[in-house]
């Protein structure tokens, strides 16, 4: 089961998308982080999310790191219209209301990821470093 953590205000509802329709397509626009190029395009970890307005679209955000221990988990931000997609190692920031403007979080393979929102951070680490994200970006 996906680790969805909301610790953080959000304007949006996000959920695993647990099958693709019989009809093969959705109701809601399909977006790929990033774009395929040389991975299958359905590789991936399939996410639903919906603006608290009522827009919604399907994202699949590319898988990283193949091995343990890469984390796989959604988490709020401390900016509340950007979600927070870690798939296997893979670290991405998307504004939920435009998900074409989003960034890679340039912390390779993420092993763990703590929201501190006593200090409006997301802190991001892999087998060597640390790195904080703030609603405006990086922190540290």
């Amino acid at each position: 089961m996906l680790d969805i953590d909301l610790a953080f205000p959000h304007s949006y509802d996000v959920q695993e998308v647990g099958e693709l329709p019989g009809t093969g397509k959705f109701a809601a626009p399909l977006i790929f982080f990033p774009e395929p190029k040389t991975r299958p395009e359905h590789d991936g970890l399939w996410l639903k999310v919906k603006m608290a307005g009522g827009a919604a679209w399907i994202g699949v955000f590319a898988y990283g790191y193949q091995s343990p221990p890469a984390l796989t988990r959604v988490i709020s931000s401390p900016d509340p219209d950007r979600l927070c997609v870690v798939a296997k190692g893979s670290a991405y920031f998307v504004r939920a209301g435009e998900p074409k403007d989003w960034i890679q979080i340039p912390v390779f393979p993420v092993i763990d990821v703590r929201p501190l929102p006593e200090d409006n951070l997301l802190v991001f680490s892999d087998f060597v470093k640390l790195a904080a994200f703030g609603s405006r970006g990086v922190a540290w």
